[in-house]
């Protein structure tokens, strides 16, 4: 995370707004915002997660790529409808994902953020 950070601060010029711990999930997330976008680093806190998976695989680099919905059911649901192979069938934590053998390899997550956070 810190070499990572160290990157999109001093060569992009972006600032790590957040840096967020996810228990439950053994990772380590920080935040940076481009406009009304943003960057999300993903660092493993333990060798058995999905996360060290997929870098054992493919190496580092993009992950996933997170889109903004309002219901994550519903899109899922469409999606499936229109033949994307999906990890969840439901949303789970406020997000679900589309496997990445549909998308080119890029795993995508849907995320519903509250609506006083848009």
């Amino acid at each position: 995370m810190e070499e990572a950070a160290r990157f999109y601060e001093k060569i992009l010029g972006l600032s790590l707004e957040e840096l967020e711990v996810m228990e439950g999930m053994d990772t380590t997330l920080g935040f940076f915002s481009v406009g009304e976008s943003n960057i999300e680093l993903v660092e493993r806190t333990k060798e058995e997660t999905g996360q060290a998976k997929f870098l054992a695989n493919w190496g580092p680099g993009i992950h996933h790529i997170c889109l903004e919905v309002d219901d994550i059911g519903a899109e899922l649901k469409s999606y499936k409808e229109r033949g994307a192979r999906l990890i969840d069938e439901t949303s789970r934590m406020k997000v679900g994902f589309i496997h990445p053998q549909a998308a080119g390899g890029i795993l995508i997550e849907l995320c519903a953020l509250p609506k006083e956070d848009r």
